[in-house]
Parts: structure tokens; C-alpha cells; sequence
């Protein structure tokens, strides 16, 4: 099982969904229209593998899959607030980056992209934090987890931003040098 966590129009999970019909795919959000729009879309395109759950992903998430039951996470884009008066908004904290790695299997995934480069620094120190951090040893790297195009690597690679990815997005047309996050921790 892979779960888009704030799915919103959830382009990521319909190709996932398309692209992998033998794993059940889900897309949580706490947009009740957005959601509603993308059942009646997976039902349209004949994805029976996708699945989609209103969450509140800081309040509710622990309770929505069992332990080491998800084989990925999908973490895209999150964060936009970079006004530092708007911080109090952010998803990735310590609390759901623990609840996350008690609910994957072992060797799951945890799929973050970011178009915002600090953002992308402030969340990989989060989830590399060594005073609690539940993982074991990960990696960082370009490349590799998703295959699935997003709106907003596209919109990234339009304007020329850099495009910044753990375990990579693979959605923009940036090379792989000028993606690349290093592990800064």
C-alpha cells in the first residue's frame, strides 16, 4: 500500500494508481470537495486500487493504519509557508514523522519533495533528527521513487526554481546535478 498524504487534485496518485493496478493506492486530505471530486474521477477511470480518506494529517494520522502496514508515503510538496509568521501551519514536525515511521513496513519509504529548497533542508532535518528519529539509516537521493509527475515540479522547472526531492519526484525536467540533495546532517 502507498499513501499520498494531502492528495489534493491527486494527479500523483491517479498515474501511481494507473501505473501499479496490483497495489492499492490511497490519497488522504482534508478537503472534503477535493476528495469527493477524486471518487467520482477514480470510479470514471475504473481505479478500483484507489482509494481516498478525509485526515487531518497532525491530529488523525496515527490512528489510520496499522503499524508497519504502508509500504510508502508520499509527501509532496508541503509547506509553503515560508513567512516565518506562518510556520505554526507546517505538516512535516517531529510528532507526524514519528507517527509515519511506526506505520511503515520495514524497508517502507517515506517520499518527500519539496520546490522549496530551505523548506526541503528544514524537513530533512526534521526527519534526520537523531534524538528520536525511528528510521534507522536513509538516504536522500534524486531519483527513484515515484515515476509520477506532480503539478508542481512542472510549474518548478517552468519558472526555473529548483526543484528539491527526497527520493526523488522524477516530475521536472531539471537534471539530475541541479536537483540532487545532499545529506546535510
Amino acid at each position: 500500500m502507498e499513501v499520498e498524504l494531502g492528495c489534493a487534485d491527486a494527479e500523483f496518485s491517479f498515474a501511481r494508481a494507473a501505473a501499479r493496478p496490483e497495489a492499492l493506492m490511497v490519497g488522504l486530505d482534508i478537503r472534503e470537495p477535493c476528495l469527493a471530486r477524486n471518487r467520482v474521477r477514480a470510479a470514471d477511470e475504473g481505479l478500483a486500487n484507489l482509494l481516498f480518506g478525509y485526515v487531518n494529517l497532525n491530529v488523525d494520522i496515527d490512528r489510520v493504519f496499522e503499524p508497519a502496514s504502508v509500504d510508502r508515503f508520499h509527501l509532496l510538496f508541503p509547506d509553503p509557508w515560508v513567512k516565518k509568521s506562518h510556520q505554526k501551519r507546517r505538516v512535516i514536525e517531529p510528532a507526524l514523522v514519528a507517527s509515519l515511521a511506526a506505520q511503515l513496513r520495514p524497508g517502507g519509504e517515506l517520499h518527500v519533495a519539496s520546490d522549496v529548497f530551505d523548506v526541503a533542508l528544514e524537513i530533512m532535518a526534521t526527519v534526520e533528527d537523531p534524538s528520536w528519529r525511528a528510521w534507522g539509516s536513509s538516504t536522500w537521493r534524486a531519483r527513484g521513487a515515484s515515476g509520477a509527475a506532480t503539478r508542481s515540479p512542472r510549474r518548478a522547472a517552468a519558472s526555473r526554481r529548483r526543484c528539491a526531492a527526497s527520493s526523488g519526484c522524477g516530475g521536472c525536467a531539471m537534471s539530475e546535478a541541479t536537483c540532487r540533495l545532499r545529506q546535510v546532517i
